[in-house]
């Protein structure tokens, strides 16, 4: 079986992790999660989710010089990478990689890898705003950054393979579509 990668993108707070969880826990898709290597400091239950390796800066240049980190960028001050040899090991181990990145990711990833298929993320800006202030972690300044990104972000949709809208309401549709997706594509 050939072993693909599944690149998840969207704006911050459009639901791209919790549409992740979800599928990855479908036990028939053969998904494993690729965990991004951040500088970031951990949030508040960031280690229950288990979606993050978080380094030091210093580390992350020293995977990024190795080519163990074969894309990166800095979002909000802090970087954020894939790592190949954690691809590799879950294509051995017989899954396909899911990862949840930005644009930007997105087009370093497809211009390296063989075999992606990517699905964009999409909500309105107002569902958005919304759930970023129910999150919670993010300072008001922090919110409107991650709006202006999240508009730029949403003009590059037409990049991605696939686009699915998770509507304020209607996440187990979005769910369901991505499911879909995947299975259709495996």
């Amino acid at each position: 079986m050939n072993q693909k990668m599944f690149v998840v993108c969207g704006p911050s707070g459009v639901g791209k992790g919790t549409i992740i969880k979800n599928v990855i826990e479908n036990t028939e898709l053969n998904l494993a999660l690729s965990k991004s290597i951040t500088t970031r400091p951990p949030r508040l239950g960031d280690d229950l989710e288990g979606k993050y390796i978080f380094v030091s800066e210093e580390v992350f240049k020293i995977m990024v010089s190795s080519s163990d980190i074969i894309e990166w960028n800095k979002y909000q001050g802090h970087c954020y990478g894939t790592s190949r040899a954690e691809i590799e090991l879950i294509h051995t181990l017989g899954n396909h990689a899911i990862k949840d990145v930005d644009v930007n990711g997105h087009r370093n990833l497809r211009n390296k890898l063989d075999n992606i298929l990517s699905i964009f993320i999409a909500a309105p800006i107002s569902e958005i705003e919304k759930r970023l202030h129910i999150r919670g972690s993010n300072t008001l300044q922090e919110i409107k950054s991650r709006l202006m990104i999240a508009e730029s972000e949403m003009v590059c949709s037409s990049e991605f393979n696939f686009v699915v809208e998770n509507r304020e309401g209607r996440l187990d549709e979005a769910i369901k579509e991505v499911t879909r997706i995947i299975r259709v594509n495996t």
